[in-house]
């Protein structure tokens, strides 16, 4: 029993690859929470669909298996795995056809913003009354 709770500590313990942003007003310098945030989603996104559509190939797989030589349930399973492998494939068209055109657009690095300074000026600009008829 203790060498299970050491083993699940362990496993707490082990920090991710690529650390995720900080609430805003974080560890970030000012500008950069926004990019940093669209970034990390660029990737989740492209990771969550390579996910699901490995989850719906293998729901077709086990379709097809469960099909029992059933002709129309062979037929929907066949079709349920290629429609994935046509997701997976357009996933991948459509990221190197966007690496191709420019790379920067799939490198999402964080653009140098500086936050706007305004500066108030220390005396009026207009200093009679301005009337309008």
């Amino acid at each position: 029993m203790a060498i299970s709770f050491q083993l699940y500590t362990a496993k707490a313990q082990v920090q991710l690859e690529t650390g995720l942003p900080n609430v805003p007003g974080g560890q970030l310098p000012a500008g950069q929470e926004l990019p940093s945030y669209i970034s990390y989603l660029f990737i989740f996104g492209l990771g969550l669909i390579t996910i699901l559509a490995l989850g719906q190939m293998m729901f077709g797989g086990i379709k097809y298996i469960l099909a029992a030589g059933n002709i129309t349930k062979v037929e929907d399973a066949k079709n349920t795995i290629q429609q994935a492998l046509l997701g997976l494939g357009l996933l991948l068209v459509s990221y190197l056809l966007l690496r191709t055109i420019n790379p920067d657009l799939v490198n999402l690095r964080n653009p140098n913003l500086t936050p706007t300074q305004f500066q108030v000026p220390s005396e009026p600009l207009f200093t009679e009354p301005i009337i309008t008829p």
